[in-house]
């Protein structure tokens, strides 16, 4: 049941962010303040994923991750860590035009045979850094967040997703874009990912809206929530991540939302 899955708030800010009663976990930004983290947790109950946010994503972690370890035990939050994730989107940002210093091929991105390379360079690279990550962190569970993940080459350069190695959990992102439907848009990643993964799915769910976006103009919708409702309740759904809890500029957050009780209720809270 929807109801005993926890939920949790995925906002990344400046500053440490807060967490309504609500939410047993919450991203916690590798620039973030992690003594505050640490008291939000002994305070609150909060439990944290830590998003490390703070490097390019061509920098290896290896050589900075002693230092953010090093703040980690320094402040006491590792006993708070039930998850962390390396960046996100990493092929959909890729395919945009963003990882040029990765690929060290501008324009690699606008051709399929691009689009095949990268996508594998991505796998690898991302795969190594996870490496580092388990290292540093063991028993600390691995988030992969992305919209769909896709190991079959079957399906084309574009939908090329592979999960790198040493992902423990997939955070998938259910949104419905301005005039999509959760049939066409959501439901046959989620299914697809059932069928031919093994990870536990964390349902990330779309608490924002985005007036006059192209893309994120419309949401949250009666029909998303509708289908976030029936696939909590799924058995390989082990939580809901709402983002965006907070308003930011372009962008209105649950904490504002009309729809934030309907919104609540269909992730059980």
């Amino acid at each position: 049941m929807a109801g005993v899955k926890p939920v949790g708030i995925f906002s990344v800010d400046p500053a440490i962010q807060t967490c309504p009663p609500w939410a047993q976990f919450a991203v916690l930004a590798s620039w973030c303040d992690f003594a505050e983290a640490v008291r939000m947790s002994r305070e609150m109950g909060v439990w944290w994923v830590l998003g490390i946010f703070s490097y390019a994503p061509d920098e290896p972690l290896a050589g900075v991750l002693p230092a953010l370890i090093a703040r980690i035990d320094a402040a006491g939050l590792r006993p708070y860590l039930v998850g962390v994730c390396y960046h996100e989107e990493w092929y959909g940002r890729f395919k945009g035009g963003e990882f040029d210093t990765l690929t060290t091929e501008p324009g690699m991105h606008l051709t399929e045979a691009g689009q095949w390379k990268g996508a594998e360079l991505i796998h690898q690279w991302v795969g190594q850094q996870h490496a580092a990550i388990k290292a540093a962190l063991p028993g600390v569970p691995i988030a992969w967040i992305d919209g769909y993940v896709n190991d079959d080459r079957a399906h084309g350069a574009w939908w090329y997703q592979p999960v790198p190695d040493h992902v423990d959990v997939l955070a998938l992102e259910g949104y419905v874009p301005a005039g999509g439907t959760w049939a066409a848009n959501v439901e046959p990643f989620l299914r697809h990912a059932v069928a031919t993964r093994r990870e536990p799915i964390v349902l990330i769910v779309q608490g924002f809206h985005a007036p006059g976006d192209a893309l994120w103009g419309d949401g949250p919708t009666e029909d998303g929530l509708t289908g976030t409702a029936r696939w909590m309740a799924h058995p390989r759904v082990v939580s809901a991540w709402i983002f965006d809890w907070h308003s930011r500029p372009g962008m209105r957050g649950l904490d504002v939302l009309v729809m934030q009780p309907r919104l609540l209720a269909a992730v059980g809270v």
